[in-house]
């Protein structure tokens, strides 16, 4: 049953010819719709400055934004290690300026950072302590 099924496939199949390619046609440009065809390349260079200068502004507004918090040396010096504050948002800028003038205040920000983000370690209600009960 199986070999009569391929015999009827191959018998199908081999009615078809192969057709030699036709030429490629290719429209002539004033065939296209006025709105498709630009006809003076000042004015695509023009578009694609005025893309190039909008988008670079953009990428120098959304990294120089300023995100509302007080300078970062000031909330440095006025963090103690131990006490919680409300999180807040440093821009990339502001942390690579950090690091690049003052290294110290930046590894003690990141040290700050970790303290609040991450769960203690130590005291009566520390994560390993309530892993460690038996």
């Amino acid at each position: 049953m199986q070999d009569h099924e391929n015999d009827d496939l191959e018998q199908y199949l081999r009615e078809f010819q192969p057709r030699s390619i036709r030429r490629l046609v290719v429209p002539n440009q004033a065939a296209l719709p006025s709105r498709a065809r630009v006809e003076d390349p000042w004015l695509r260079a023009l578009t694609m400055a005025a893309m190039v200068v909008l988008a670079g502004s953009f990428a120098l507004w959304y990294g120089a934004r300023q995100t509302g918090t007080p300078p970062e040396s000031a909330a440095i010096q006025g963090t103690r290690p131990g006490e919680m504050r409300p999180a807040r948002r440093i821009s990339t800028v502001a942390l690579t300026k950090l690091a690049l003038e003052d290294s110290e205040a930046f590894d003690a920000l990141l040290a700050g950072e970790s303290q609040t983000m991450f769960p203690g370690m130590q005291g009566s209600r520390s994560a390993l302590r309530v892993l460690a009960k038996p």
